[in-house]
Order: C-alpha cells, then structure tokens, then sequence
C-alpha cells in the first residue's frame, strides 16, 4: 500500500506533473503518526476479503494532496496544547507591550496642537510625511531583513524620542533653546515617523504570523488526539480574526488608560504637563525594554526562499509595487483615507477649537477624557465585531466603519454653530469615532491579513503609507485651509486665524462614500482571483488549514 503523502515540509511540482523536494523530505513526527494511524483505521475498516491490491487501487485514484509550505512551529513543546497556550500568551505580551508604547505615542498626539499650536501642527504633519516614506521606502526591507520581532523593537524605541520632545517643548528651561526648540521638536517627530512606519509594518506581519502559528498549533493538538483532545479546529482566517479581536482590545483599552491620565493627574493632582509627559516617556522606555522577552516567528521556507531570490530594491519597493500592480490595492485606499482624515480633524480642530468654544476648556483638560471614550468604544467594539464578523462577514463590518466616520463629519455640517454642542453631543462623536476606528484597528487590518496573504509586510506597509499620506495631508490642510469672513464653516482659531471647516468636512463624507464603492470593488475583483486559480487548479498560497 502506498502510503499517503502528508508532509508539510517545502516542496513542488516538477514539470511532468510530479512533485519533488526541494533538498530532502522533512517530516513532522505529528503528521507521521497522523499517517500511521490513518493507514491502521483504513485497514481495520476493511472486510476480510480484500487484499492489499485492492487498498492500493483505492490510494491510486485519490485526488493528489497539493503540498503547501507551511510554518513549522518556532517551539516544539511537549504538548500541543501547551504550544496553543504559549503561543497565545506570547500575542497577549506583544499585545500588552505595543499597547503601551503606542498609547504613550497616541496620547501625545492628540495634545500636540492643544499645548503646542501651530507647531504641534507641524509637528504631528512631519510626524506623519515620515512615517509614510518610511512605510513606502524602507520599512518591509527592514521587517524581512531582521524579522518581525525586531523591527518592532526598533520601531518603539525610535518612537521613545518623539514622546520624549514633549518633556523638552514644555519644559520652562527649554525657553533658552529660542527657534532651537522648534527643531528639537520637528526633528523628534521625523524620527518617530520613521518608527512608526517600521512598527506598523512589522506589527501587521508579525500578527499574520503568530495567527498562522496559532492555526497549526490547534491542527498539531487535533491530530496528536483528535478524539479526546480540547483543541478546536482553526482555520487561518479564524485564528485572523481572534488575534484580530484581541489585538484591538489590548490596545485600545491601554489606550483609554494613557489619555485619561492626563485628565486625572491635572484635575486631581495638579501635576504639570511636563510630569506628564515625562510619564509617558517613562512607559515608552519601559515597554520597548520588554520586547525582548517576546518570541520571534521565523519566515516559512517558501518566504525564505522568495526572500533570498528578491533584490534589495525590490523588498525595498515592496509597499510600491503592491500599491501600483495589485488590482485591488488601490481600491482599498478610501478605507484608511476616511479614518485618516476623521482622525485628524479630531485631533486638530475638534479637541483644539471645538472643546474650547463649547465646554470653555482653555487647558485641554477635556482632551484626555473624551479621546479615552473613542478608545473605549473602540477596545469594546472591536471584540463585539470580531464575534459579528464570524457570522455576517467582515465586509459588513467595514461598512460601519465608513459609516460611523461620515456621521463624525456631517454632524458638523448640520450643526455648525460650536456654541450649541454640549458634552453628551460631543459624546456622541466620540463615541462615532470609536465605532469607526474599531473597524480599521481590527477588521480591516484582518481583511489584509487574508486578501494579501502572499506579501504581508507590503500588504501592512500600504495601510502605513495609505493613511499616514492621509494624515499628512489632513494636519497640513487644517493649518493651510485659511479664510477671510468670518461664518458658519469659518472658525476663529484660538491664535486669531480663521479656518474653512466646510471643506474639511465635506472631505471626509466623500472619503466614506468612497471606501463603500471600493471596498465593493475589491471584493469582486478577490472572489473573480480565487475562482480563477480553482479553475486553473493553481494552489492557492493563503494557507487554510
């Protein structure tokens, strides 16, 4: 009897059809002794008078199993289900520590403009421009250079510096400095872009990854006892969309946590701006020295070897020429467009200008608070989602976002008179924002996760460069946007200038509009690929187990 073929290692098809290993065949003792024990339940189902031929006729006409290269488990516990748990709590640290990184990084930002003016304006747009060239030129060469793991590592501690400018702009002894503060400042957000894109992109592939490794372990756990085992079956998609869910409501939750401390060490304890920011610097540091006790995912022979056969111009340019060659890049483009824009119409008209005029907030005391109830909203939408997600789609849920993010817009444009909002409205848009934002940390990033499975750090280094182009553009257009009589879509600034809001707005409403008909579009031109390969009977890449 022949026996089947269930080795997971790298191999492929010769030209006469015929599959061959690449340097010699690798075997996992799991799928050996799933082989053995399915040779043992074929022959004990079979009656007394069949003979081996018989078997061997029935092993010939079975459909070839299609090898895929798949990712071995980093570790080789004794236990797969102890793996599954090492595993998890190994995303669960990532989690924790990304968090607390970025939400000092987060926290920051959205006080830039309140404490810093203009030049926390400029300062969050040079943040952003770099963090897009870092993502379009450099930031996947890195992550496939050093691996994920690291890349994250050093994208935290880069982004130390720009939450520690902050302790400098708001230090009284830094008036000696004169215009050099404001370079210190600009220079810290360039660096911290550059961080920022190697974080974003590294993080997106290393969560693709341990979710990859998370499948396999629970198929490892159903294989060694598939009768009696607590393991449950977990495609990729699935284990996408649970790492998704926690991800997010790590992350968020730390979120709400790092803004609200700016309201509750001002309001209850008086602490300066400076002690606050030196905190914030202080969890950056401590949360980027943790990375270290977190597990690196190795690439899969098949990554290794695409790798190794790739110029350094072309895993540099890999964002680029995933953006103009994937047909359905660019119709994603619109989804992180409208959080982009959203977001920093927040940070720098409704946080600055709106809480001013309406809650009468001179110190942005209000700033942490409601920025932490988007983070809140988000952190617990984010897990609800995730659950929808699994019975109606994720594109569903995307929908909402874009929708949650026109509502931020156009209820300015049909209340534009600030002195009428009061808490619970302003409530209400944060609340919107939260919605929205769910959807981008969780759901979009797990529709990449699946739809560009093939090359996930370009993948992840488009929604880098995607909305941190956005981002740029929408900090430079609320600094540029000016206008000459005063109305109902023409603020006055706290400085004295006066802003056109209208066409802000009107942005990101057609940004929404626009992430509905691309997402639609991109779902056709994915569903039109994958039924191609299956009638071309090409192996699909994207590795469901």
């Amino acid at each position: 009897m022949d026996k089947i073929n269930f080795d997971r290692s790298s191999s492929k098809e010769g030209p006469e059809g015929t599959e061959e290993d690449g340097k010699g065949e690798q075997h996992d003792d799991e799928f050996d002794d799933c082989c053995n024990n399915s040779q043992i339940m074929a022959q004990d189902g079979l009656n007394g008078d069949e003979s081996n031929d018989d078997i061997d006729d029935r092993s010939s006409s079975m459909p070839p199993l299609t090898p895929r290269p798949q990712r071995r488990l980093s570790s080789s516990p004794s236990s797969s289900e102890t793996s599954i748990r090492q595993i998890h709590n190994n995303f669960l640290l990532m989690s924790f520590l990304f968090s607390a990184n970025h939400g000092s990084v987060v926290s920051c930002l959205s006080l830039a403009i309140a404490r810093l003016g203009d030049l926390g304006a400029w300062q969050s747009g040079a943040l952003f421009l770099s963090y897009t060239l870092s993502a379009l030129l450099g930031a996947t060469h890195l992550v496939k250079t050093v691996g994920a793991r690291d890349a994250l590592r050093l994208g935290m501690w880069l982004y130390c510096i720009y939450v520690g400018c902050f302790v400098v702009a708001t230090a009284t002894s830094a008036s000696f400095l004169g215009s050099g503060r404001d370079v210190v400042v600009i220079l810290a957000a360039l660096i911290g872009g550059i961080g920022a894109g190697f974080l974003w992109t590294a993080q997106g592939s290393y969560f693709a990854r341990a979710a990859e490794e998370y499948a396999h372990a629970h198929a490892h756990a159903l294989l060694d006892t598939p009768t009696t085992s607590n393991a449950i079956h977990y495609s990729v998609e699935d284990a996408t969309s649970y790492f998704g869910g926690i991800f997010a409501a790590i992350y968020l939750l730390e979120e709400v946590l790092l803004r609200i401390f700016s309201t509750t060490m001002l309001e209850l304890y008086n602490l300066s701006w400076q002690g606050i920011f030196a905190t914030y610097t202080l969890i950056a540091i401590l949360s980027a020295s943790g990375m270290v006790f977190v597990n690196n995912y190795p690439m899969d022979e098949r990554e290794q070897m695409d790798n190794a056969s790739s110029s350094t111009m072309t895993k540099i340019t890999a964002t680029a020429h995933m953006l103009f060659h994937d047909a359905k890049m660019k119709y994603f483009i619109p989804l992180s467009a409208v959080f982009g824009f959203s977001s920093t119409f927040i940070a720098s008209f409704v946080n600055s200008e709106v809480l001013r005029i309406a809650l009468s907030d001179t110190n942005s005391a209000y700033v942490g608070f409601l920025t932490s109830i988007t983070s809140l909203v988000a952190a617990i939408m984010s897990v609800v989602l995730a659950h929808v997600a699994e019975y109606i789609g994720r594109g569903p849920v995307l929908l909402l976002g874009a929708a949650s993010f026109f509502l931020v817009a156009f209820l300015f444009v049909i209340h534009p008179i600030l002195e009428q909002w009061n808490l619970f409205s302003l409530l209400v848009v944060y609340s919107l924002q939260g919605i929205g934002r769910a959807t981008f940390e969780g759901t979009l990033r797990a529709e990449f996760a699946i739809v560009f499975s093939n090359e996930k750090e370009g993948a992840f280094g488009n929604i880098v460069f995607q909305n941190g182009l956005v981002s740029a553009i929408g900090f430079i257009m609320s600094i540029r946007m000016h206008c000459s009589n005063p109305g109902l879509y023409c603020i006055e600034f706290s400085d004295g200038s006066y802003h056109n809001i209208l066409t802000f707005e009107l942005t990101i409403i057609i940004s929404a509009i626009l992430a509905v008909l691309g997402y639609w579009r991109a779902t056709v031109i994915y569903q039109n690929e994958r039924q191609q390969r299956d009638l071309e009977d090409v192996p699909y890449n994207e590795p469901l187990l």
